[in-house]
């Protein structure tokens, strides 16, 4: 055993199992790169679609979201379906989403009159699920993920009474995904007015299974560092 796993075994002692993981590992992650096939998955154990207006936390996520999207110089759509399971705890959702966006332009940049694949704008399409519970007082534990993804976390936040989280390694078993992610921001805190929400988190963004070009940026982005458990929203 590697001593990464080592050090995931060792941080999982004595931690509990967490519903909510297991949730997000057998809905979100079997069919990560699909949004249809992840509908249908939801469906089909079971839970319901439902508006932003099912919760008012929710609500107000999902709209700091499309502001944060309105971004003149690479306008986004989002195509977005909002579950819930009739019978499960108060206040957990899972979202699932698909965010597409034109990089540049179309440019004969050599002259030559023709149109050359690397000359076209760049259409990316990313999909997202994660699993959000607007009612939690804690959030997932780091070491079941560290155990889960045999990884440490690549990055952590950490300010106890405002945002804690960490982002773990992924691509190296799950193929066109970079990481996933986990946030806990307590009632009261600061974050609460900047993310619409309190509660506990889970989320991950894939590139689509046809989509070479948007799994190598998948990749590119984590070699980067970019990202420690983003301030939560609503991917």
């Amino acid at each position: 055993m590697s001593a990464i796993a080592l050090l995931a075994v060792a941080a999982l002692q004595g931690i509990p199992d967490d519903p909510r993981l297991e949730t997000f590992r057998s809905l979100c992650v079997p069919d990560r790169r699909d949004m249809a096939l992840t509908s249908a998955r939801l469906g089909a154990a079971g839970w319901i679609r439902v508006e932003e207006t099912d919760h008012p936390e929710l609500a107000a996520t999902t709209a700091i979201a499309r502001v944060e999207m309105n971004d003149p110089e690479y306008p986004m759509e989002m195509q977005q379906e909002i579950w819930k399971a009739p019978d499960g705890p108060a206040g957990q959702y899972i979202l699932i989403n698909r965010v597409s966006a034109v990089i540049g332009e179309d440019e004969d940049t050599d002259g030559d009159g023709v149109l050359q694949s690397w000359e076209k704008a760049d259409n990316m399409v990313l999909l997202g699920c994660g699993l959000w519970d607007f009612e939690a007082t804690a959030g997932v534990h780091p070491g079941l993920l560290s155990a889960w993804t045999t990884q440490l976390a690549a990055e952590t936040i950490d300010l106890p009474g405002q945002i804690t989280g960490g982002t773990w390694n992924v691509y190296h078993f799950m193929p066109g995904t970079a990481d996933v992610k986990t946030g806990f921001i307590p009632e009261g805190s600061p974050w609460v007015a900047r993310t619409g929400f309190s509660g506990a988190m889970i989320t991950m963004t894939s590139a689509p299974a046809d989509d070479q070009a948007a799994e190598d940026r998948g990749a590119g982005e984590e070699t980067a560092g970019e990202g420690a458990a983003d301030a939560p929203t609503a991917d």
